[in-house]
């Protein structure tokens, strides 16, 4: 999946890129949220995510709010 979103993202202008990666980005969270609640329980899972965000600030949930897989925007993408 991400290297398909780098292959669509290589082929838009830069003003059309952010709703490619945000969507992706909300699908990747979605699914390990999903894989790793059922494997691991929802407090691994809290656990993880607070680690992803303090290596990366919390940015990427900042910029892609209001992107969500099943949404219109990223079904569209």
């Amino acid at each position: 999946y991400v290297e398909a979103t780098l292959e669509d993202m290589s082929a838009k202008a830069p003003q059309d890129r952010r709703p490619t990666i945000c969507c992706a980005y909300a699908r990747m969270t979605e699914k390990s949220r999903e894989l790793g609640e059922a494997k691991c329980g929802k407090g691994a899972v809290d656990s993880f995510h607070k680690v992803v965000e303090m290596a990366v600030s919390s940015l990427p949930n900042v910029l892609c709010s209001g992107f969500y897989p099943e949404g219109d925007t990223c079904k569209a993408v």
